[in-house]
């Protein structure tokens, strides 16, 4: 099982929209996206389960992967909203592993990500 940790696209500006959560990617964003997407398609790349973010802009990056063949579809997952603990992780992690696993996508946000990676590397 491998787990990619991938952060959406650029996204209107903070403060653009008066829900933080309605943040749409930007034209660059979603064509930086599809470069990004087509280009691991063609090393082969793909997931067995790709999670999103139920935040706009982390559910637009999430459906380019998919379009681009890298996944069959998109599920929302709340856990990945925004600055949640390592635990809501383990535990998803946990749960897929035991239902035999496979490559995982999460598309979600900074700083989590970040974080989530560290304490899987280096622990508490």
């Amino acid at each position: 099982m491998r787990v990619f940790f991938i952060r959406h696209g650029a996204a209107a500006e903070p403060g653009s929209f008066p829900d933080d959560g309605e943040r749409p990617l930007t034209s660059k964003g979603r064509e930086e996206t599809a470069r990004v997407a087509r280009r691991l398609a063609k090393l082969g790349v793909a997931f067995d389960r790709l999670l999103a973010s139920p935040l706009v802009r982390a559910r637009e990056t999430a459906e380019i992967l998919a379009v681009a063949g890298l996944a069959e579809r998109v599920e929302e997952a709340a856990f990945l909203a925004r600055e949640h603990r390592v635990e809501a992780l383990a535990d998803e992690l946990e749960v897929w592993r035991r239902a035999g696993g496979g490559d995982l996508a999460l598309v979600g946000h900074e700083p989590t990500l970040s974080r989530w990676a560290e304490t899987l590397v280096w622990g508490d």
